[in-house]
């Protein structure tokens, strides 16, 4: 369950790795977290998937890299280490 789009909702696909509420209030969240407890299979399949997308791009190993490429673009060094 994700409340907004922003950052990770540009990645993030509503019914695939997450639900998006349509207007972010607490009844529509509710909605989606009953929907969620009354049927395992969805539940399972966003958990799978939500699980498979934080290993393939939010691992530290992944947010390391992207944080030392990112502060070697801003000191000129994009040779890497050295």
């Amino acid at each position: 369950m994700s409340t907004s789009p922003a950052n990770l909702g540009l990645y993030l696909k509503h019914g695939e790795h997450c639900l998006f509420p349509t207007d972010s209030s607490a009844e529509d969240i509710a909605r989606n977290v009953i929907r969620l407890m009354d049927d395992a299979a969805p539940a399972r399949r966003l958990g799978e998937n939500g699980r498979d997308f934080v290993r393939r791009y939010l691992s530290r190993d992944k947010s390391a890299a992207r944080a030392e490429a990112f502060y070697q673009r801003l000191s000129g060094d994009e040779g890497g280490r050295g």
